[in-house]
């Protein structure tokens, strides 16, 4: 003899309730992270490119050069802005500068850091990014 237990929850009240803003947002900060991540490396591919001609070139610049998303001074989430640069974080006072310095220079003769923010800032693909998603 078998038994058969049939049960139906019905899930109501606030909890339950979708918030299409916080999807949204959710949504505009992963294509955010996603930015900085590409711009972070068009960067860093720039850089290594022109790495013949700089002399005593160790790779400092490209292993320091990060995409963000976050201010460095408060730690907080930026809403509708992501960046690249050398970031010093962390470091001690020398290895700020140096850090700092090389990447001011790589900037003054190649233009690497400007050069991705205004392109893909201009992107199209940007402007195509399913940040709908989740709200039907």
């Amino acid at each position: 003899m078998g038994v058969s237990v049939t049960t139906k929850v019905e899930l109501s009240g606030n909890f339950f309730v979708r918030d299409p803003s916080k999807t949204l947002y959710r949504n505009i900060g992963d294509m955010l992270e996603a930015l900085a991540g590409e711009m972070e490396g068009i960067v860093r591919g720039e850089i290594a490119s022109h790495a013949g001609e700089m002399p005593g070139y160790s790779g400092w610049s490209y292993d320091h050069t990060v995409g963000y998303v976050k201010s460095g001074l408060t730690g907080k989430r930026w809403a509708t802005w992501a960046a690249v640069g050398a970031v010093t974080a962390g470091m001690s006072k020398k290895d700020a500068i140096r850090t700092k310095a090389a990447a001011a220079s790589i900037e003054r003769r190649w233009h690497p850091y400007r050069r991705v923010k205004s392109a893909v800032y201009r992107s199209r693909s940007v402007l195509s990014a399913d940040l709908a998603r989740g709200l039907e």
